[in-house]
């Protein structure tokens, strides 16, 4: 089931043989099919090494040229930043009933899992609301 998306790809729901429910990446590969494999290597390489509350950790990848390009994580089922920010069908939690600080708080979370990112010369690209 897909359950979001950004420039470099799609993001699913997926189960693994466990019973564990995780998010699953697909890198959009295009033309450049190498381009992309070393972009998800250099992904791996800084995520698999980033311990922060604020960040899911890297559970594993499929590495299948020239298709199955995939970034495995933990599932997180409150939806995305859109969701908790604006509000859409299907939202866990109602937005009228999130206020100011709490809002703040969510997003003082976001920007400490970011500069996380930064501290280790990752930068992400597709971080949005909308």
């Amino acid at each position: 089931q897909c359950i979001g998306g950004g420039g470099c790809g799609r993001v699913f729901r997926g189960t693994l043989a466990s019973g564990e429910t995780v998010a699953v990446k697909r890198w959009a590969g295009g033309t450049n099919q190498q381009h992309s494999v070393m972009e998800l290597m250099a992904e791996l390489n800084t995520l698999g090494t980033i311990e922060h509350p604020n960040l899911l950790p890297v559970l594993g990848f499929v590495c299948q040229p020239p298709h199955d390009l995939m970034l495995v994580t933990h599932y997180v089922s409150r939806g995305s930043l859109q969701d908790a920010l604006h509000g859409s069908a299907g939202t866990v939690v109602r937005v009228e009933s999130l206020d100011a600080a709490w809002r703040l708080s969510f997003l003082s979370g976001l920007a400490r899992g970011v500069q996380a990112l930064q501290a280790s010369n990752f930068v992400h690209r597709d971080v949005k609301s909308a």
